[in-house]
């Protein structure tokens, strides 16, 4: 028979004793490893190059000074690339890792300095946007790992093949961006210093410009509305929301912060808020019989009022380069209602959009063309597919015209689209009957 074994004959495993760093830096408690609890500095720290700081009011995953990332990319310069590492989120993980920077990395900061920032914010705003000068990007991984993804999203405007290897680092960066960016917004507002706020605030502006930028196509047939129904679709808005949970996280932009001298140039023009009446000249006449003449004043059972209010006080003003607010006053003044009926590709919903697009082609920003116009002409075709009515066909004319002029323009040139010409004016009434008498042939 065979004995058994009572619970105190079973050999017991006690852990080892371990002190609890409940003492550590923020740096190490964000990283989620143990803190030696050195000072002035842990060694981890001083290991990884950031300031160490074990207040509750200093800055997180702030690098030590400023010099660390001064980057000479000169061709001149001799023997192999300086090693320079940054955080990064490790996968299926609460903790912090680190990535080499790399040749193309380098690379990619020169591009997105001398080329990609002079299409953010204004000359005066740059410091906020950039690694160099002062600017707060030098201190702020998520940041930089920004900086990195949106040269290479620049990059993938070109109508050339994007190589895989660039496309792989592009998600890479633009990943550990997203991801070390919501660990610093999990801290709360209580958790942020001034210099952070600043730093939170410049990247989801960064974060919202590269939503609205990527494709990953050149073929309007490849993209929404025309294609197949994708989790991607309308991503962007859905980034735009995100925005919102932003002020709502570390609260709202604070007075005499650099963020807030940038958004006050931006928003220097008084915006359209929407509920201006709709002049009888803003649009053709088939638009005042297609939306039913329009309301005189704003209606909550007419979703498409406050769109089309906010498009005829955009359509009439000149792109001003640095006045970004007249321009995304049009997605700012987006309600729910009105991207519900974007989702389900409503006809009237989709039609407005694309009068927007157009008008966006005029400005010479690169992050705002390429979905204008790709998308701008997928919606053209969808409409033309699907919905071929007289009056949908009529409204398309002007947005389809600038449009397909800048599309052809950039295959034409292989220069991607960040240079084209400027878009005439609204195309004259004959042009607009000629259109019409081809277009209405589709009408089923």
């Amino acid at each position: 028979m065979a004995s058994t074994m009572t619970d105190a004959m079973v050999p017991r495993r006690h852990r080892k004793a371990h002190r609890k760093s409940r003492l550590g830096c923020k740096n190490c408690k964000l990283r989620s490893v143990k803190c030696d609890e050195s000072k002035p500095a842990c060694k981890r720290c001083q290991a990884s190059g950031f300031c160490c700081d074990f207040s509750s009011q200093g800055p997180m995953l702030q690098l030590q000074h400023a010099g660390v990332y001064k980057f000479d990319l000169s061709l001149s310069s001799q023997g192999p690339s300086p090693r320079y590492t940054i955080p990064i989120v490790l996968p299926c993980s609460t903790a912090f890792g680190e990535y080499e920077l790399r040749a193309e990395d380098f690379a990619a900061l020169d591009r997105y300095r001398n080329r990609t920032l002079n299409h953010i914010g204004t000359k005066e705003s740059r410091p906020l946007f950039s690694d160099e000068n002062g600017g707060i990007g030098v201190s702020h991984p998520f940041l930089l790992h920004m900086f990195i993804a949106l040269a290479f999203i620049h990059d993938s405007c070109s109508p050339s093949p994007f190589p895989s290897t660039e496309q792989a680092l592009m998600s890479f960066h633009w990943y550990q961006a997203s991801a070390i960016f919501r660990r610093m917004l999990s801290q709360g507002r209580f958790g942020v210093t001034v210099v952070e706020h600043d730093a939170l605030w410049a990247t989801s502006v960064l974060l919202g410009a590269a939503s609205f930028a990527y494709l990953g196509t050149h073929d309007p047939k490849k993209t929404w509305p025309f294609r197949d129904p994708d989790p991607s679709d309308l991503g962007w808005i859905k980034m735009g929301d995100g925005k919102k949970a932003v002020g709502e996280t570390i609260g709202p932009v604070q007075e005499g912060t650099a963020f807030q001298k940038y958004r006050t140039n931006i928003l220097t023009d008084s915006l359209p808020r929407g509920d201006a009446p709709i002049p009888l000249d803003a649009f053709p006449q088939c638009f005042y019989t297609l939306f039913d003449q329009f309301p005189s004043t704003d209606s909550e059972a007419d979703v498409y009022f406050r769109p089309a209010s906010i498009l005829a006080e955009i359509l009439p003003h000149p792109f001003i380069p640095g006045k970004l607010g007249r321009f995304i006053s049009f997605t700012i003044g987006m309600e729910d209602s009105y991207k519900d009926l974007l989702a389900q590709k409503d006809p009237r919903a989709l039609l407005l959009l694309v009068w927007y697009y157009a008008k966006l082609v005029e400005c010479k920003i690169w992050w705002m063309r390429q979905r204008a116009i790709i998308e701008g002409m997928s919606i053209c075709l969808y409409l033309e597919s699907k919905h071929p009515h007289k009056l949908i066909l009529e409204g398309l004319v002007w947005p389809k015209t600038v449009l397909s002029s800048a599309y052809q323009h950039s295959l034409d040139t292989n220069g991607g689209l960040n240079e084209m010409p400027q878009p005439d004016k609204q195309i004259s009434e004959k042009d607009i009957q000629k259109e019409n008498e081809k277009q209405v042939r589709l009408e089923v």
